[in-house]
């Protein structure tokens, strides 16, 4: 598989403004497609809608979610067949919105186990439960990260660089 044959999947929350990250890499990335996700769609259409958009993604993919974008690809892995998986080369979720990630252990979203590579990147903010972060991103089987320049990830970043080298990372 040639890294210039992945498709890059990115999984958008509602609440993004116009000159958010994401956009900037849809609009640049050769092979690319988008799902919005609302926190307030039932959980069957936000799989459901994951899946409409993964299934034009091709055989190589690479998932890209933010905020609560990646609490509904989790709900998604988790419901997922492994032929499905199999397509997929890494997955990045950026900021995962902790307060509507479940305690509950034997909720779906904490039932879902990735085999492929996946980065949790948290930004460096004094009010973020990180211990709580780094115990999700194991069940997951995410490496924890700490993103190391702003206290957001939505700070003017000129297309979040850092991201972009944290992906080609996981592809290479």
């Amino acid at each position: 598989m040639d890294i210039e044959d992945i498709r890059l999947f990115l999984l958008m929350d509602e609440n993004q403004h116009a000159n958010h990250w994401q956009n900037v890499w849809l609009m640049g990335y050769p092979l690319s497609q988008s799902v919005v996700l609302c926190q307030h769609t039932p959980i069957e259409e936000r799989i459901s809608q994951i899946q409409m958009g993964f299934e034009q993604c091709g055989d190589a993919v690479m998932v890209v979610a933010h905020g609560f974008a990646c609490n509904a690809w989790a709900e998604w892995l988790f419901q997922s067949g492994v032929d499905l998986q199999k397509r997929i080369s890494g997955v990045i979720l950026a900021e995962p919105d902790l307060n509507a990630w479940s305690d509950d252990d034997n909720a779906p979203i904490n039932r879902a186990r990735a085999n492929f590579p996946v980065a949790w990147v948290m930004p460096n903010q004094t009010h973020i439960n990180y211990p709580k972060s780094k115990n999700h991103a194991q069940r997951l089987g995410a490496k924890h990260l700490i993103f190391p320049k702003y206290h957001t990830l939505n700070a003017p970043l000129n297309g979040w660089q850092w991201g972009m080298s944290l992906m080609q990372d996981i592809l290479l």
